[in-house]
């Protein structure tokens, strides 16, 4: 048996719907949307489909036919990165992959400064407002592009409606 050099996994994160107990409960943006979180690599074991797991996606998605869509693709994703990996590992057999991981983001991490460094330099505020439950929510960001960083601050935003 061989030993671990690499493990990861994809997250399909989703929205789920639910559905206030009573007509007389009044509605809050938790009650309509939740994001769940939802690990690939538990889909599918020794091959086989977890067909529970695929009901129970279906049945806490506002959009279950689309839930199974990315749940399969996201499963094929996976299956094909296996594959790659392991041919790569037959090529290169490299006992930890660690350092390769490392130089990865090192490299795009360098690559995003690099662009970032290429935009204008300078400070722009946004805002648009949108409904809300009881009142209009005013969304506001404001982004300072300097050298070699952007930065996003929300002042302004409305809370929770």
């Amino acid at each position: 048996m061989g030993r671990i050099v690499c493990a990861g996994t994809h997250y399909l994160i989703y929205d789920a719907v639910y559905v206030p107990a009573t007509a007389d409960t009044p509605l809050t943006a938790a009650d309509i949307l939740t994001r769940r979180e939802l690990q690939i690599a538990l889909l599918i074991a020794e091959g086989k489909l977890d067909e529970t797991l695929i009901t129970l996606a279906r049945g806490n998605s506002r959009y279950p036919a689309e839930m199974e869509g990315d749940l399969m693709s996201l499963a094929a994703c996976n299956a094909i990165g296996v594959g790659r990996l392991r041919e790569m590992l037959r090529e290169f057999p490299l006992g930890n992959l660690t350092p390769l991981c490392d130089q990865i983001v090192s490299r795009s991490r360098e690559a995003a400064i690099a662009a970032i460094a290429g935009l204008p330099a300078g400070t722009t505020t946004a805002e648009m407002v949108i409904d809300g439950y009881d009142k209009p929510v005013a969304l506001v960001a404001t982004t300072t592009i300097s050298s070699d960083l952007i930065q996003v601050d929300f002042t302004g935003t409305s809370g929770l409606s």
